[in-house]
């Protein structure tokens, strides 16, 4: 019996060594910040997503985190609004938000929640960002995404907006139907950009369809 107890014990240790072993490698240095202002500096447990599967389930509705002292922590979602993560030298930012979608007659719907949002590219005045399925850290210490199907919504959010607006659709590489996605782009940003002739005369007038490319262009121009 005391053999017995012994191995248990053993077999405990070792299970709780490699499950603290594995959190270790999947912890990156994250700067998050609160709704109410406050910066948490921390190490937070990746990944961090809108949807998981069923051994990372909770990721969706919290964030893991440890502090220096050893102690950890849970952080509900939602309180925050924004989380930057470094590894490798290499920072993301994730803004935790509601955003905006247009309607088939091009009004504008606001999700019923919020979503992690990765932010691509821009400055202040204006900021683009993907809805990321799941981010995630590799072994070299490099971050990687995952989106549902390959393909993900693209935001684009200006000074002064309170949300993140649909701008077309992005993909993790090119697809044979890429041009409809493109015509489909150029829609949205008529929309987006109707009251604003400058960045309508400069990315949209006289075009047929417009490149996640042309975007990302016209963002470096606008922010440079």
């Amino acid at each position: 019996m005391e053999v017995l107890k012994r191995l248990s014990s053993c077999c405990f240790i070792l299970l709780l060594s490699l499950q603290l072993s594995s959190q270790d490698k999947n912890s990156v240095n994250g700067a998050i910040t609160m709704l109410n202002g406050d910066v948490i500096e921390c190490h937070v447990r990746l990944p961090i997503g809108n949807y998981a599967d069923n051994a990372f389930k909770d990721v969706v509705n919290n964030i893991f985190v440890t502090y220096d002292n050893g102690e950890q922590d849970v952080i509900k979602s939602d309180d925050v609004d924004s989380v930057v993560l470094t590894s490798n030298e290499s920072s993301t930012l994730l803004k935790r938000s509601y955003y905006n979608t247009y309607k088939l007659k091009g009004a504008v719907k606001t999700s019923s929640s919020k979503a992690w949002l990765q932010q691509r590219s821009g400055c202040e005045a204006i900021r683009s960002y993907v809805i990321v399925g799941q981010i995630d850290v590799g072994r070299d210490g490099s971050f990687w995404e995952e989106y549902v199907d390959g393909m993900t919504m693209y935001l684009l959010q200006r000074d002064g907006e309170k949300n993140p607006t649909q701008a077309g659709v992005v993909f993790l590489r090119k697809v044979a139907t890429q041009k409809s996605f493109d015509k489909q782009r150029k829609g949205f940003l008529e929309k987006y950009f109707a009251n604003d002739k400058q960045a309508y005369k400069t990315l949209i007038e006289g075009k047929k369809l417009v490149t996640q490319d042309e975007v990302k262009a016209y963002l470096d121009a606008t922010c440079n």
